[in-house]
């Protein structure tokens, strides 16, 4: 059989056809899965006041949110830096070796300053924004405001059918 045939043959849905003068019947097996996924991207930011330095502001989200911001596209930053009241420069959840979120999620999306990142000294590990959404390489010891983040907790549920389609010639 050509690639084209065997392409036709994999497109057909479980009847049986004659092709090129040749009956083929096909017999087809079904399965259904069912997925539980959650919303993407859903996430509420909330502002903590207090100074810390990186990691306590981390077990401190971790302990009562979900964990340090995970900014993932320009809208979240927006989003996050609007819940600082009074322009602070504030702890996001990003951190280096390589840049990866509090969470392990490595997005891309980033907002560095033009200077950063510079890692001056090479202590500037963690990563802050500032009141124009720009994100700078800091000190992780350095105690600043932060902000932590809880994702959507919905959960909604998915249920595929899948056809194995199996030529009997």
């Amino acid at each position: 059989r050509s690639n084209i045939q065997l392409l036709l043959l994999l497109l057909l849905p479980c009847v049986v056809e004659t092709f090129a003068y040749t009956a083929l019947e096909i017999h087809c097996l079904t399965d259904s899965y069912s997925f539980a996924v959650t919303d993407q991207n859903v996430k509420q930011f909330f502002y903590i006041s207090t100074q810390k330095n990186w990691s306590s502001a981390q077990t401190y989200c971790r302990k009562n949110y979900f964990d340090l911001a995970v900014i993932e596209n320009q809208e979240e930053n927006n989003k996050a830096q609007r819940m600082i009241p009074n322009r602070d420069i504030s702890w996001i959840g990003l951190y280096r070796v390589p840049w990866t979120w509090s969470d392990g999620n490595h997005g891309l999306f980033r907002r560095w300053t033009s200077s950063s990142p510079s890692n001056t000294g090479g202590t500037r590990h963690c990563v802050t924004e500032n009141n124009l959404h720009n994100w700078n390489d800091e000190n992780c010891n350095t105690p600043h405001v932060f902000i932590c983040y809880q994702g959507d907790q919905k959960r909604k549920n998915l249920t595929a059918t899948f056809w194995f389609i199996q030529p009997v010639i």
